[in-house]
């Protein structure tokens, strides 16, 4: 009898050691994932407040997720392009000065300071594929849209569009100034204003805002 007793109290013990064995595998198991806090997404909903009478741009409007970090950008003015403008301006409010002569463009803080300068190209002379003129017009306008890095052409290429014009900001009609892989010392464009994609980015999200004023000078 004592053998039995002696032999049930091993099988009991042992049963519950191997029970909080179990145990302690499924929590490990179901424990916080420790790196959670460091990696993290959002969803990123773009839908780029365009306008155009034509309905000749248009946005591609998607959610995707990804992980995010949010720098501030800094960015030297002293560029080989700011030799081409004045270093200050006279406005008293910040302002974009395309300079299509000199193939430059230059955004001024509003108490005149050059912030940031680099190569634009406008509006060429004549468009062969359109048979006309497309210069971008001279004159004095402010910001009306603020386009994500989706925006696009409906009309150019004709006949089937889809031209890349990311961070689109549109100030006069379907006139604008957006990025492009396409920028030369030229005025090359269908009338839009291109940068490149780098400035365009950070004029978009550091500088404009709806109403800031643009400065198309003379050809």
């Amino acid at each position: 009898m004592r053998n039995i007793i002696l032999f049930i109290f091993y099988v009991s013990t042992i049963s519950l050691i191997s029970t909080s064995h179990v145990f302690a595998f499924a929590s490990a198991d179901f424990d916080d994932d420790p790196y959670q806090e460091r990696h993290y997404t959002e969803q990123l909903a773009y839908n780029t407040q365009t306008y155009s009478p034509d309905n000749d741009v248009s946005t591609r409007t998607y959610t995707r997720t990804r992980t995010t970090h949010h720098h501030k950008k800094t960015h030297s003015a002293f560029t080989p392009y700011a030799s081409r403008l004045s270093p200050t301006s006279q406005y008293g409010e910040k302002v974009i000065i395309i300079n299509p002569r000199k193939h430059v463009w230059g955004a001024y803080a509003s108490d005149g300071k050059l912030l940031r300068a680099g190569l634009a190209t406008a509006g060429s002379s004549w468009c062969p594929d359109i048979h006309r003129a497309c210069r971008t017009r001279s004159g004095t306008f402010r910001i009306y849209t603020l386009g994500s890095r989706s925006c696009y052409s409906k009309r150019y290429p004709v006949g089937r569009g889809g031209a890349p014009m990311p961070y689109c900001m549109f100030f006069n009609g379907n006139q604008g100034l957006h990025g492009s892989h396409e920028i030369a010392e030229a005025n090359l464009s269908h009338g839009c204003v291109r940068i490149s994609v780098s400035d365009a980015e950070w004029v978009r999200f550091n500088f404009a805002t709806i109403g800031t004023k643009v400065v198309v000078m003379s050809y």
